[in-house]
């Protein structure tokens, strides 16, 4: 009975410490996680300023290509049709490359919350380990005692409840 008492107790901390192993393991993915989402959130604010000073180029080629045909063809750019064809068009260049920013910020912004959830879930998975592991570790400590009959203090030489010692307590006797 004392080697079957025995072997439970190995195989129930051996669980336990597996367990938290396992969460440890389980933190450490989470981490990497959220350190991915964090690059590519810099990818995004990096893509979305190259997108935006590459829109700004095209706006500007489109704006002199616009402003030599309206010249070339005798208009007057400095008032009138020409000059609020010219205007639209800008004020249409710097809407889509603001655009462009607004949506890498959003790109950027949701891949920062994603990184902030793996950290948290990494966390939240090695307390929980950890807290398992202990549990497990105190049941297979129950399990032994109770097997044994108890487990004896050095100090005073009281036997635990489980061995039928400990006393009473207001609430009645222990068995």
């Amino acid at each position: 009975m004392a080697s079957a008492a025995v072997v439970m107790a190995i195989s129930g901390a051996f669980t336990a410490v597996t367990t938290v192993i396992g969460a440890i393991q389980q933190n450490k993915i989470h981490k990497y996680n959220a350190k991915v989402a964090e690059n590519d959130a810099i990818a995004a604010e990096q893509r979305s300023k190259f997108e935006s000073e590459k829109q700004q180029r095209r706006a500007k080629i489109m704006q002199g290509r616009l402003a030599n045909g309206l010249a070339g063809n005798g208009g007057d750019l400095t008032e009138g049709s020409p000059l609020s064809l010219l205007a639209e068009s800008a004020y249409n260049a710097e809407v889509d490359r603001q655009v462009i920013i607004y949506e890498g910020a959003v790109s950027a912004s949701r891949s920062r919350a994603r990184a902030e959830g793996e950290r948290a879930a990494g966390r939240a998975a090695l307390t929980s380990g950890i807290l398992k592991g202990v549990s497990q570790g105190v049941g297979a400590f129950g399990r032994y005692s109770s097997m044994t009959g108890g487990v004896q203090d050095t100090v005073t030489g009281a036997q635990s409840a489980a061995a039928g010692g400990w006393g009473t307590s207001p609430l009645g006797e222990f068995s």
